[in-house]
């Protein structure tokens, strides 16, 4: 059976790229923090406007109801000749009011339209010049990544061949994910003489770029005469605690965020949506069930960097495991039992490195699946 778990992250249209830098939580707590003070300073500033123009409307309308109240109409009569005998005369009569009247008519008319034109102003040509404003911003802030990345692309060109840059810039700078807390954990059991591997890894997405990020992990799985595997569960949570993808095994159609295709060729293809909020992070968990017939022989790269990771495998007595690590931080063995190993690399990893495993029963002497890192023929994982 033939394994693959593919990230295939989001790239930004805009040909800009920057070294990407560590989130600190301190200073994310401190950006918020001013962030709401700017958006209460805001709130304050636009509450003064409308104690403005509430007032303004007060004032307008304190106009129309006193001169409604205290002005009296005067009604005079007018003696006109008729228009049809104009030997006879028709009394008309007529309203008319003292000049204070007519003035206070004017002052709340003017009042109402000054109001409305101050709310306007406040509550729509700011707000019009508030979005121009930020993208004016932001258009400064890609002219300064993109100014940073050529600095960094003249220095770096000087010590490292061109075609080793482009590899670089491509993989490293130019990725805007990258994970932390990667735990890969493996519990392996005997049953109906068959090598049962349970495989669960769990870690932190991280988004250092300016754009939502949208990507996914791509597991596809083939059973054959000597191992079969299924998906027992997967999910991509924010750090908002909203689910952007869960698989449910009891039922696929409850799974939200999942695609499962299979073709022709028994090819089983599922798709984990991941979705990243710029500067956040999102925690993802895939776990896969595995048998394998006699022993087990596989292994993991990674198509994103790591920061920190952690191996577990927790397997039958008798057994031997042992790993073969390509990465470029140290993968140190932390624990050795007769039933479980352990593994911790801290520092950076960089993309397409990775590690092969094999377990296999310690009556096996002088077997080659003890000391090769193999040609990997049960099972190989890119994630």
């Amino acid at each position: 059976m033939g394994t693959s778990i593919i990230i295939r992250p989001f790239r930004p249209r805009s040909s800009m790229f920057s070294m990407p830098q560590e989130s600190d939580p301190g200073q994310n707590k401190v950006i918020s923090k001013f962030s709401n003070r700017s958006i209460s300073r805001e709130l304050l500033k636009r509450s003064n406007w409308l104690v403005l123009i509430f007032l303004i409307f007060a004032v307008s309308a304190g106009f129309d109801y006193w001169r409604s109240a205290n002005i009296e109409p005067v009604f005079k009569s007018v003696s006109i000749p008729d228009r049809l005998d104009p030997s006879k005369t028709v009394t008309k009569q007529f309203v008319s009011y003292q000049p204070s009247y007519y003035l206070l008519s004017i002052l709340s008319s003017a009042g109402y339209a000054l109001a409305t034109s101050v709310f306007i102003s406040v509550f729509f040509i700011s707000t019009l010049e508030s979005g121009r404003i930020r993208g004016e911003k932001e258009a400064i802030e890609r002219l300064g990544e993109e100014i940073r990345e050529d600095i960094f692309g003249a220095v770096f060109k000087t010590v490292m061949p061109a075609e080793v840059f482009a590899a670089v810039k491509e993989n490293i700078i130019a990725n805007k994910l990258i994970r932390r807390n990667v735990k890969w954990l493996y519990r392996f059991s005997e049953e109906n003489d068959k090598i049962v591997m349970r495989q669960k890894t769990s870690y932190e997405i991280h988004n250092l770029g300016h754009l939502l990020s949208e990507s996914e992990v791509v597991i596809t799985s083939q059973p054959d005469a000597n191992s079969s595997q299924e998906l027992i569960s997967a999910s991509c949570v924010t750090s908002r605690g909203e689910v952007v993808s869960r698989y449910c095994h009891e039922n696929s159609m409850k799974s939200t965020g999942i695609e499962i295709s299979t073709d022709c060729d028994r090819i089983q293809t599922t798709r984990v949506t991941v979705r990243v909020f710029p500067m956040d992070y999102a925690h993802v968990e895939i776990e896969l069930k595995s048998v394998y017939d006699g022993f087990v022989q596989s292994a993991c790269f990674t198509k994103l960097p790591i920061i920190d990771a952690e191996l577990v495998a927790h397997f039958p007595k008798g057994y031997s495991f042992t790993v073969f690590s390509s990465f470029s931080s140290p993968l140190n063995e932390t624990s050795s039992e007769d039933d479980m190993r352990s593994y911790t690399a801290k520092g950076g990893i960089l993309p397409y490195q990775g590690y092969s495993y094999n377990l296999v029963r310690k009556n096996i002497a002088n077997s080659t699946l003890d000391v090769a890192p193999a040609p990997f023929g049960h099972n190989q994982t890119t994630d």
